[in-house]
């Protein structure tokens, strides 16, 4: 079993060799922003627009030139449908020259959810603040009908409008209808092969199963939410280690559990110390802090069973946004 090569875009911090066009169709290509799976995206302005910036992806030739093409219309449909303030937003789609497909997108501007809570040093109150928005953008595509099947760090950034940072959630390239009778559909898929990033994949999703639901989502928030906790990945999982074969990644993914983010900081080591220090914080106080609130939060998301799951992403951002601190334990 492998699993598919997807487009979510590679991290800035590594490089990208891409040939650097001027112009496509209408559009003046800027810069290179990232690569992925089944197209590559660059920094573009619409002249006939006031000059506004788009994320201009385009789609790669390749293998199976009609499944990448119904794969990108159905991208851009779902991105049309939804149009919710935390979901990146489509400004048009189509073919240039009768050839080339292209998608353009609202040019987000700014960094990674991980890496903006990590530069801005943000509390544990803050970084569920934006993890309640994250929710809120997940709630809307489920409202559509739509699964992400790959919502990731690096696929959740953060703008600032004024001094507000907003949640904008990227690549819906592998998205999936939650309804088989909806009357937008994706290519059709191989049975068992896999979608996805590993390390945010519910165990149902891992094991090939095409009967997932939009609770598959729900695990890769609670994933994403122990990382936004803690600093590391919540599944010892690493499926960019040659030697550790895919079926090995998954059996992890399925059998071994999550321990609470909580689990972290009693611990008291160097690194505990230096992620409790970002979030402005002491182990001692976060290992107090998270039980009962956070803990329950991702512990309610990553259960193995996805009955034991929230069953809405909304009740999560509700309740993300209700819990509050006990007195005493933010320092």
């Amino acid at each position: 079993m492998s699993v598919l090569p997807v487009n979510n875009l590679r991290p800035p911090d590594q490089p990208v060799t891409l040939l650097l066009p001027c112009k496509v169709g209408p559009f003046d290509v800027v810069r290179v922003l990232g690569s992925g799976g089944m197209g590559d995206v660059y920094e573009a302005e619409q002249p006939h627009l006031g000059r506004r910036p788009v994320a201009l992806k385009l789609m790669r030739p390749g293998k199976m030139p009609g499944t990448r093409e119904v794969r990108f219309e159905f991208e851009a449909a779902v991105l049309a449908r939804i149009q919710h303030p935390n979901v990146v937003t489509l400004y048009d789609a189509g073919k240039i020259d009768d050839a080339t497909m292209f998608i353009a997108m609202e040019r987000v501007y700014g960094p990674t959810l991980m890496k903006y809570c990590d530069n801005q040093r943000l509390p544990v109150e803050q970084r569920l603040e934006l993890f309640a928005q994250l929710c809120d953008g997940v709630a809307a595509a489920h409202g559509k009908g739509v699964i992400h099947r790959n919502l990731t760090p690096h696929n959740v950034l953060v703008t600032t409008l004024g001094e507000r940072p907003v949640v904008k959630i990227i690549d819906f390239g592998i998205a999936k209808m939650a309804d088989h009778r909806d009357p937008l559909q994706g290519p059709i898929e191989r049975e068992g092969q896999l979608y996805g990033s590993l390390a945010y994949m519910a165990p149902e999703q891992a094991q090939g199963s095409p009967k997932i639901d939009t609770r598959a989502d729900i695990y890769a928030l609670g994933i994403i939410l122990y990382e936004l906790l803690t600093g590391h990945c919540a599944l010892t999982v690493n499926p960019e280690d040659e030697q550790l074969r895919v079926k090995d990644v998954i059996a992890k993914v399925v059998s071994e559990p999550v321990s609470p983010p909580s689990y972290i900081y009693q611990s008291d080591t160097a690194e505990a110390r230096q992620a409790a220090e970002i979030r402005r914080s002491t182990c001692k106080a976060l290992a107090k802090m998270l039980r009962g609130g956070p803990d329950e939060f991702v512990l309610s998301c990553v259960a193995k069973n996805p009955d034991a799951r929230y069953s809405a992403a909304h009740a999560l951002a509700r309740d993300v946004r209700a819990w509050k601190p006990k007195r005493g334990l933010l320092s």
